[in-house]
């Protein structure tokens, strides 16, 4: 199991190390606060380009900001996940 994007895993002394994520993309959900934008920076840091989300788009551009800052590309998109039309942009 799990791992997504591909990731291989490859354990270290601080725990699992996650590999291969350099250049990929990923769609981060409730990017705006919590788990979500501490994921999403975490992931910049990996080095992924990132779409980030949450129902209140204005509060995603301090979480823009940061991953911009890290170097990688970032679009900001405000919408409720839990409606199935507005991941339309991302089905491709």
């Amino acid at each position: 199991g799990g791992g997504g994007a591909g990731a291989r895993r490859a354990h270290g002394r601080r725990g699992v190390v996650w590999r291969t994520l350099q250049g990929r993309r990923a769609v981060g959900t409730g990017a705006a606060s919590g788990i979500g934008r501490a994921l999403a920076l975490r992931l910049a840091d990996e080095g992924m380009d990132l779409a980030i989300t949450d129902v209140d788009r204005d509060r995603l551009a301090p979480v823009a900001e940061a991953v911009a800052a890290k170097g990688r590309r970032v679009t900001t998109h405000g919408f409720d996940v839990a409606d199935k039309a507005a991941w339309a942009p991302f089905r491709d």
